[in-house]
């Protein structure tokens, strides 16, 4: 609610210097904080989501070289039983 009635809108980074007139300074250090270990997770997230990128494409390479060895006439199917 805080951000609405501030004219915040998601996905865009929090003015800090336009809410700090409105706060104490104890209430701005823990917004800070918060600010921070937010833009650590964003940063951790994107690590993830690069590793599961790159995860997908390992395994979508490993797929086709399964299916060209299966178009070749190599029993894939029995190397797996």
């Amino acid at each position: 609610m805080f951000k609405q009635s501030m004219g915040h809108r998601p996905g865009q980074p929090i003015d800090l210097a336009r809410i700090a007139p409105l706060c104490s300074e104890d209430v701005m250090g823990h917004v800070q904080d918060a600010v921070d270990e937010n833009n650590e997770l964003k940063r951790i997230a994107q690590d993830m989501q690069e590793e599961i990128d790159y995860g997908k494409q390992r395994e979508n390479k490993l797929m086709f070289f399964l299916f060209i060895l299966k178009e070749k006439g190599f029993p894939i199917s029995e190397v797996f039983e």
